[in-house]
């Protein structure tokens, strides 16, 4: 990501272990192959994401949908991407999705396979529950902010 212009998206430290530990154990954590060597992975969570009740927007629908989330690739490996969206939208059929607003990249891609940008959340996993948000908190200037989109057939 930092070579792509997005240097604060993920920092140094996201994910931290204990949550990629965390996902492989719940059987959410995906990895892409190519030939027996790993390209890159993803998460799908199936539930609904906690972070998509509150939304400066609309989603497309409420119906059941999946969540694409933590989606990296090695660097030269093209069309992974591509991929997950495959393996989930054969299953699924609404998909959500967020990234930041310096990731440039992700949201061309989100675009380019139809997804529609829906409006802007927060990330509330990452707050205590105290500080949970508020629709006012929705904002761009809030770390957690994040650009929301849906692809549903």
């Amino acid at each position: 990501m930092r070579a792509a212009g997005n240097p604060n998206q993920w920092g140094n430290n996201y994910p931290p272990t204990e949550l990629i530990t965390k996902d492989i154990l719940l059987g959410r954590n995906y990895i892409v192959l190519d030939n027996d060597h790993i390209a890159g992975t993803f998460v799908m969570l199936t539930d609904p994401d906690p972070s998509y009740s509150q939304i400066d927007g609309a989603w497309l629908n409420n119906a059941p949908y999946a969540t694409i989330h933590r989606l990296a690739s090695l660097d030269g490996y093209h069309g992974i991407f591509a991929a997950v969206l495959e393996y989930v939208a054969s299953r699924y059929d609404n998909v959500r999705a967020d990234t930041h607003q310096d990731n440039l990249r992700m949201q061309h891609l989100l675009q380019k396979y139809g997804f529609r940008y829906c409006g802007n959340i927060l990330l509330s996993e990452r707050l205590p529950k105290e500080l949970q948000p508020v629709q006012e908190d929705i904002q761009a200037d809030n770390p957690l902010f994040r650009l929301a989109y849906q692809l549903s057939k």
